[in-house]
């Protein structure tokens, strides 16, 4: 959900990186072209995070779906440590 979000943003900042508004009449055409090409970057990157968010997000719920739907026991452990031990707890929720 993070990189859908972040995708959002990329493509929000692409937008207003464009020119097609009356402050880019001001530029040069050196300016412009700089303008544009970074409005293409940062669109093929909003696609990239985009397509890999949407990849995340398919594998998380197809590892949902197809977890091990049995019931475990929680369990409390002591484990020794270098400095003395831990008190570790897992569960399932």
């Amino acid at each position: 959900m993070l990189a859908e979000g972040a995708a959002v943003v990329l493509y929000v900042q692409a937008r207003g990186a464009q020119c097609g508004d009356p402050v880019c009449t001001e530029l040069s055409y050196e300016a412009y072209l700089d303008a544009e090409d970074k409005a293409k970057r940062l669109r093929l990157t909003s696609a990239i995070v985009a397509g890999a968010g949407a990849v995340l997000l398919g594998g998380g719920i197809y590892r949902f779906a197809t977890r091990d739907k049995g019931r475990r026991e929680p369990s409390l452990s002591l484990v020794p440590t270098h400095d003395g031990a831990a008190l570790t707890f897992s569960g399932h929720f």
